[in-house]
């Protein structure tokens, strides 16, 4: 069995869990969710049970998920480290 490096098991995770995302919070949430209203989603995913809409804003990535909550969760998501 091959023993692996502390550096690729963090490479190979950050590759499966995908980019680090955090949920927005209180007047953070509410400016970001009035900026997001008038720009239009640069990308929509429907997967029955929620829909996601994608938005760049400010060199920024953002989610906007309906569905999981009575509110759309709004979520900064960042970027993948060492691509």
């Amino acid at each position: 069995m091959k023993k692996y490096s502390a550096e690729e098991i963090k490479k190979t995770l950050a590759e499966i869990m995908g980019p680090e995302r955090r949920e927005l919070t209180g007047d953070e949430y509410k400016h970001t969710w009035l900026i997001l209203k008038f720009i239009d989603p640069i990308l929509t995913s429907n997967n029955q049970h929620t829909m996601t809409d994608v938005y760049k804003h400010a060199e920024r990535t953002y989610h906007v998920t309906y569905g999981i909550y009575d509110y759309p969760l709004i979520e900064e998501v960042g970027e993948l480290v060492d691509k």
